[in-house]
């Protein structure tokens, strides 16, 4: 009885290490997923600023043709 008893005490440790081991590594996972997501989010806005400015861009060089009066020639 008192070998079964201690197996079972070293399976429990084991058992109990084994569960902190794989929180330790999913924090470690939450981490860097966290940080891939910030990147890929900084990277979207970069886009989105630049299509921000493209686009206006666009619209001050054509702000000129806006302030034309095209006249009908026969």
């Amino acid at each position: 009885m008192d070998k079964l008893l201690k197996i079972t005490l070293v399976l429990l440790l084991v058992s109990v290490c084994l569960h902190f081991y794989t929180i330790q590594q999913m924090g470690k996972m939450k981490m860097e997923f966290e940080s891939y997501i910030s990147m890929v989010t900084s990277g979207i806005e970069s886009n989105l600023y630049d299509v921000q400015n493209r686009i206006y861009e666009w619209s001050e060089q054509d702000r000129w043709i806006q302030h034309i009066e095209f006249i009908e020639t026969q």
